[in-house]
């Protein structure tokens, strides 16, 4: 039986999972912030964390900005829990994973809206970081996700060494 990850039992053993949301967050999101940054002046695009606000998005950037945000909590662990309902995963490592996954590529998109201040979001492609919405699986467990050919074609104008 699966164990519930309520946010009581969240809040008492979270401490010790810090470090592996934060090191498979930046790991997702790591190559592609340098790359932007390089591209555009240090500090210039900004990502932040933020808890306390549930929507039905994961993240927003605000038009024409280089700040965006990615709703932590309950945004995206209500996301994961569901997801690993759903998978059939019950194990905490790979819950925590999930969660870091589901922050870096949600950051990770995020930086696209800043970088070319437009709607580049698909509507067909739900391994893509451009999908358009983070109510998937894709965007917390499997394999990495990938950039359309379109979106890529983009960031290859714009950021150098893209793939």
């Amino acid at each position: 039986m699966r164990k519930s990850f309520s946010r009581d039992y969240l809040d008492s053993k979270f401490s010790r999972s810090q470090l592996r949301v934060r090191d498979e967050a930046s790991s997702k999101a790591r190559k592609f912030a340098a790359r932007a940054a390089a591209a555009g002046g240090a500090g210039e695009y900004s990502v932040s964390v933020k808890d306390g606000i549930l929507c039905d998005c994961c993240g927003s950037t605000t038009a024409f900005s280089h700040k965006s945000s990615v709703y932590y909590d309950p945004s995206i662990t209500v996301r994961v829990d569901r997801y690993a309902q759903v998978l059939g995963i019950s194990d905490r490592p790979a819950w925590i994973t999930a969660l870091g996954r589901g922050i870096g590529n949600t950051a990770a998109h995020e930086l696209l809206h800043q970088l070319f201040n437009t709607d580049a979001d698909n509507h067909l492609d739900q391994s893509s970081f451009d999908y358009h919405g983070c109510d998937r699986p894709e965007q917390f467990f499997g394999p990495d996700l990938h950039w359309t050919p379109n979106a890529l074609a983009m960031l290859k104008g714009r950021l150098p060494y893209s793939n």
